[in-house]
């Protein structure tokens, strides 16, 4: 995943906040529904420092990095964004106005989105193209089993193997998501949020908890996050914990 960053020539004259910028950029990444990040456009030098200035706390593990802003981009009205030669990055999305001064448009791709899921309901087949050890939880809140899971195939029909999502449902409908994917430098990510976030321990490795609902960490290769918003009550941490530290 990679972003395009157009500026002015006054536009961030340190190379260290300019990468950290560039860094704000690939969080807004899940922010803007998990779509590819193309195109950033803003005006004013104090961009960087705009955009510092509204993070909270940031957490990171190896893979992972989340941040917790004081407000989040606002939904746009769908802006077609063009970089300077007048090629099309794609539609913007959401934006920040940092002050009076300076506004910044999140822009992405058409192309985002069209990848195709093949959906497994035989638990006994989740490890049969994945280059991992898919794991399973050993604990789930009562009423809760494996629904089904989803793998990723690319626009030219190629299953990665890098990839799962593993649902898990009651007689409600209401679910427990928990995704699974290999850690190297193409699956790293950051994402953003105005909700609370909190560092905590799962089975000894760090791992951190979003918003009350989500916690992630990773193990021995793996990024691993566990999402209860879809339960029909909120569950207590330690609950959340339980459920992370079953995964094996």
């Amino acid at each position: 995943m990679r972003c395009s960053v157009l500026q002015s020539a006054d536009t961030i004259a340190a190379k260290q906040r300019s990468r950290e910028a560039g860094r704000l950029f690939k969080s807004l990444l899940v922010t803007v529904a998990s779509v590819v990040l193309v195109g950033v456009l803003f005006t004013q030098s104090s961009f960087a420092s705009g955009m510092l200035d509204k993070i909270l706390k940031t957490l990171s593990l190896e893979h992972i990095s989340v941040s917790q802003y004081e407000t989040l981009p606002e939904v746009a009205n769908g802006t077609i964004l063009y970089d300077e030669s007048g090629r099309e990055l794609g539609k913007e999305v959401a934006k920040i106005q940092l002050d009076d001064r300076a506004t910044v448009s999140i822009g992405v791709s058409e192309r985002a989105g069209e990848n195709e899921m093949r959906k497994l309901t035989d638990p006994d087949r989740l490890n049969d193209d994945m280059n991992f050890e898919v794991g399973m939880p050993e604990y789930l809140p009562e009423g809760y089993v494996f629904d089904h899971a989803e793998q990723y195939i690319d626009e030219h029909g190629v299953l990665s193997p890098k990839y799962i999502d593993l649902y898990f449902m009651n007689n409600e409908g209401k679910q427990i998501y928990i995704q699974e994917w290999f850690a190297d430098e193409e699956t790293a990510y950051s994402m953003s949020t105005e909700g609370a976030i909190e560092s905590t321990k799962v089975n000894g490795a760090v791992a951190i908890i979003m918003n009350d609902h989500v916690i992630k960490w990773e193990s021995e290769g793996v990024l691993y996050s566990v999402v209860t918003k879809d339960m029909d009550k909120l569950i207590d941490r330690s609950e959340l914990i339980r459920i992370a530290e079953s995964v094996n």
